[in-house]
């Protein structure tokens, strides 16, 4: 719904504040600026002192009233009655607004037969913003209401201009009868209003109905649409028959997947049949585009300017334009088809013609930029229109083109082409196509090439002509002052690159700010693991015994697998000397049967895990000094014990 709001601008204007230091100036000029400033402030103060006095009125919260279909009113939570804003208060007093709050309810007609459309119309006079209804009307049983728009506009009060705010339900009566709608409370401008009591009188279908009120209908070209295309439809408002609608203000048609294209509307007046009698219709043209598939409503509304005659001079005069609404009307859309589709294709849908392109020079140099205009013709989105997207061509360097609109219909786009060499015969071709909804299929306006003629570059050239003269040894005054020329560009491209992104940009180069904190998070752990063990040698003592330990038994155990005693023995001894080197605080190797002994618990020491010890312990030294030994036997049968007493011993570690 379309809605006039007054913009109301500061009349002071923006100073900007420029500092700087001009030639001369001393401290004695910036002693009397000082001093100039603070009288000012001091006059400023006196004069606003008796306005300052008084605490202004904290700003009640401002409330908008929406409007769209199935929308109802916005209330402030809590019951809080909505205000309208100081400033706008201010201007409305400097303008001569008409302050009086009044509020008007009627169905529009009053009197309908049953199946004919009515509008229960509610018109405050306040400000759209401060303009609050409650969410549910008191309707009585059988009386159905639909919000459907509200609208804001300016009338001839009693004092000057008068504010008014119109909010239109859409009825829906079960049968014939007298409907009232009781009062009921609203708020406008933070204060409470009364909306009066309304009548609606159905009578039975196919009852004429004497007086009929004006009629807003809305007309769309039949057949499919498309996602995306412009539809221009007609909203025409229909003369009652006593010649009192004057015009037709603030058309506007949409829905909730509508969008309303910006364009000049068209109006204009014409004749027509209704009701078997001749009647004016007031007739805008508007251009709206759906953005959605499926079955779509689209509705109108608008402002009917109606006249009465006065007895003085028996002109007319316009005293009230209400808020009409139209009847729905369903809009089939659907998505467009991939079937068919050309290279090119950038959303145009319609039916467009393409001039030839046309060329700012038709001889340029290497490196110099020339400009290619396309005017596009026709009818359809024209607004919406996006120009052919310029790929890359070798040999060129493009830059995306320029849209304007010139005239209704035409649209421009403007192109800046560079060559880079001198190879290049003809401006690249950008291939581009549109949709013509009427036949159904994508055409082809492929923007065909332009040939030109590229000279060399001024330094490539001049290279080529003649050799380079030899260098001086000391350069000469007109060679100093000679003024530098840039040298032609490359024949070969460049490093190819996937992106041109900066690193710093790019999604691995945040990750990569981790890998330090990581680093010095693994240093200060190594550290930290350093100085703690350093303060505890015993715990390096234990790790190395452990490791020794579990060595040691994987060779005890595989020595006496394969009953070689003298292999056993000596893994059993060194496994024990390991387990007590911890607590001798000596290497493994040094300890003799003694030091093994002082390891092992007391109940041990002296008991059966001391006599294998010993045992252990004598038949390693015959081994070692004998090379012989009592029994083999009687050793490995020892293994049970032994792996008793290393498993205490690990567990002690």
């Amino acid at each position: 719904m379309t809605e006039m709001k007054s913009e109301i601008r500061n009349p002071n204007p923006n100073f900007r504040a420029v500092s700087g230091k001009p030639s001369g100036f001393s401290f004695r000029h910036l002693a009397f600026l000082r001093r100039l400033g603070f009288g000012f402030r001091l006059c400023v103060a006196f004069l606003v002192l008796p306005v300052g006095a008084q605490t202004p009125p904290a700003a009640p919260p401002r409330v908008i009233v929406r409007g769209g279909a199935g929308t109802a009113p916005m209330i402030l939570p809590g019951g809080a009655q909505p205000g309208i804003d100081p400033l706008v208060a201010s201007a409305m007093q400097q303008a001569g607004i008409d302050q009086s709050l009044t509020a008007q309810a009627e169905f529009d007609p009053s009197v309908i037969a049953a199946g004919e459309h009515a509008t229960y119309r509610v018109v405050v006079t306040a400000m759209i913003e401060g303009v609050s209804l409650p969410e549910k009307l008191p309707t009585p049983p059988g009386l159905e209401l639909a919000f459907t728009g509200r609208s804001f506009t300016y009338a001839g009060g009693n004092i000057g201009l008068q504010p008014r705010t119109m909010l239109n339900y859409r009825v829906s009566v079960a049968g014939a009868g007298t409907y009232v709608l009781p009062s009921y409370q609203g708020s406008a401008n933070g204060k409470p209003v009364t909306i009066p009591a309304a009548r609606l009188q159905v009578l039975p279908a196919g009852t004429a109905v004497a007086g009929r009120s004006p009629r807003l209908l809305l007309e769309v070209p039949p057949g499919q649409f498309y996602i995306g295309q412009t539809i221009r439809v007609r909203v025409a408002l229909l003369d009652p028959g006593d010649n009192t609608v004057a015009g037709l203000a603030q058309p506007q048609a949409g829905g909730d997947a509508f969008v309303a294209d910006p364009g000049p509307a068209t109006y204009r007046r014409e004749p027509r049949e209704e009701g078997g009698r001749t009647v004016m219709a007031h007739i805008c043209e508007l251009l709206v585009t759906p953005v959605r598939e499926g079955q779509l409503t689209l509705t109108a509304h608008g402002l009917a300017v109606l006249t009465r005659p006065v007895m003085n001079g028996g002109i007319s005069l316009s005293n009230f334009s209400p808020l009409l609404d139209s009847e729905p009307v369903s809009v089939t859309v659907n998505h467009l088809p991939k079937q068919g589709e050309l290279p090119g294709f950038t959303g145009g849908i319609g039916r467009f013609q393409m001039e030839p392109p046309r060329i700012s020079t038709r001889q340029v140099r290497a490196g110099e930029p020339l400009t290619l205009t396309v005017t596009v013709r026709g009818e359809g989105n024209l607004n919406r229109l996006l120009p052919p997207r310029p790929d890359g061509a070798k040999g060129w360097q493009l830059f995306p083109p320029l849209t304007e609109f010139p005239l209704p219909g035409v649209v421009q786009f403007t192109y800046t082409l560079i060559p880079v060499n001198p190879a290049v015969v003809a401006t690249p071709a950008l291939p581009w196509c549109y949709f013509d909804p009427g036949r159904t299929q994508y055409v082809d306006l492929t923007l065909p090439p332009v040939p030109i003629q590229v000279l060399p570059a001024p330094g490539v050239a001049a290279s080529a002509a003649e050799p380079a003269p030899p260098k001086p040894e000391t350069p000469s005054p007109a060679a100093e002052e000679r003024e530098p020329v840039l040298t032609g560009l490359a024949d070969a491209p460049g490093r190819v690159v996937s992106t041109l992104r900066p690193l710093q940009e790019r999604p691995w180069f945040l990750g990569l700010q981790w890998v330090p904190a990581v680093a010095l998070g693994v240093l200060w752990d190594w550290s930290r693991r350093r100085r703690y063990r350093a303060e505890h040698p015993e715990i390096v003592l234990k790790a190395r015994a452990r490791r020794g330990l579990r060595r040691q038994l994987r060779l005890a155990r595989r020595a006496a697998a394969k009953r070689d005693a003298p292999g056993f023995v000596q893994a059993a001894v060194n496994a024990l000397r390991e387990a007590s080197a911890p607590y001798a605080a000596a290497n493994p190797g040094a300890l003799v049967c003694s030091d093994i002994l002082e390891a092992l618990p007391s109940s041990e020491r002296e008991g059966r895990g001391g006599q294998v010890v010993r045992r252990l312990c004598a038949a390693a030294d015959e081994w070692r000094f004998v090379r012989t030994s009592s029994d083999g036997v009687l050793l490995l049968a020892l293994q049970p014990e032994f792996e008793r007493l290393a498993s205490q011993l690990r567990e002690r570690l």
